[in-house]
C-alpha cells in the first residue's frame, strides 16, 4: 500500500531546514512512498536569526509558549509517517515546535498509533534526549527513531548524510518491504545518500 509521509519542522538558522530536506529526499527515494510533504512551522512572532534574535528567542525557553503561527495547526491523521524536527534551545526543542505540538494535542488528541513517528534535532552539542522525551510527552506518543545532529555533524556532510539515511531506513524498516526498505539496505558509514 502506498505511503504518505510528512516532514514537519521549525528552522531558525536554516540548518534544520537543510536536514529536513535531506530526510525528505531519502524518504521520497523509497518504493511506494506516494507523497512526501515538507511543512515548515513559521511565525511572525519570532525574532529574526542572528545574535540578537538568538538572545530574544531565549525568552521562549521555559514552559510551552503559546505562539501564533502563520499557518494553522493541522491534523496529521492522513499521513502514515510523521517526522518532526527542530533546533535545540536551552536543552529543549525550539519553542515553535513545542508550541505546535501542544496546540496539536489540544485540538486533535494523540497522533494515530498506526503512524510511524520519528524525531530529529540539531544542536551545538547536547540536549537531545531531554528534547525527544519532552516532545513525546507533549504529543502523548512514544517516539520511534531519533536523529541527533551536532554542529560537528552538520559540518561533516558525508557523516551527516549517512546518519540521515540510517535514521529514515531504521524508522521505516518496520513497515516492511512494501516501501522498499530491507534490513540489508542500511548504509555503511561514509556511503552518504
Amino acid at each position: 500500500m502506498p505511503t504518505k509521509a510528512l516532514v514537519l519542522f521549525h528552522s531558525f538558522s536554516g540548518k534544520t531546514r537543510q536536514v529536513a530536506s535531506e530526510i525528505a529526499t531519502v524518504v521520497s527515494s523509497l518504493n511506494n512512498i506516494r507523497n512526501v510533504t515538507m511543512f515548515e512551522i513559521s511565525s511572525s512572532d519570532l525574532p529574526a536569526p542572528g545574535i540578537l534574535g538568538s538572545l530574544m528567542a531565549m525568552r521562549y525557553c521555559w514552559g510551552v509558549p503559546n505562539i501564533s503561527f502563520d499557518n494553522p495547526v493541522f491534523s496529521v491523521e492522513d499521513y502514515d509517517v510523521v517526522i518532526l524536527g527542530g533546533p535545540i534551545w536551552c536543552w529543549k526543542y525550539s519553542a515553535p515546535l513545542r508550541s505546535w505540538a501542544s496546540q496539536y494535542k489540544t485540538k486533535y488528541g494523540s497522533i494515530p498509533s498506526t503512524t510511524s513517528i520519528g524525531f530529529f534535532a540539531t544542536a551545538g552539542s547536547s540536549g537531545f534526549s531531554h528534547s525527544f522525551t519532552g516532545l513525546s510527552a507533549l504529543l502523548g506518543v512514544e517516539s520511534g527513531e531519533t536523529l541527533s545532529l551536532t554542529k560537528g555533524d552538520m559540518k561533516n556532510e558525508p557523516e551527516r548524510l549517512f546518519l540521515v539515511r540510517q535514521f529514515v531506513l531504521n524508522l521505516l524498516s518496520h513497515r516492511g518491504p512494501e516501501i522498499g526498505v530491507q534490513t540489508n539496505s542500511i548504509p555503511e558509514q561514509g556511503e552518504g545518500l
